[in-house]
């Protein structure tokens, strides 16, 4: 008898709770922002180079085999 009571208190506070959002006033439309052309803008050709290049040194090793020691290069 009591979890039934307490399980009809929940659902009446639960219910009550979800009609208070109907009392809240309507939210007025913003207007939105004046829309401004910019001074300057990315638009146009480009033509461009990219490159690059790395180096390091590598080495490998586990209970069977080893690689040894190596530079490594590239472009």
């Amino acid at each position: 008898m009591m979890k039934k009571l307490i399980a009809g208190a929940a659902l009446l506070a639960l219910s009550a709770a979800s009609a208070l959002a109907a009392d809240l006033p309507a939210r007025m439309p913003a207007k939105a922002p004046v829309a401004v052309s910019p001074a300057y803008n990315w638009s146009g050709w480009y033509v461009g180079i990219n490159g690059g290049g790395a180096w390091g040194r590598s080495n490998w090793t586990n209970a069977t085999a080893t690689t040894g020691n190596f530079n490594v290069s590239g472009g």
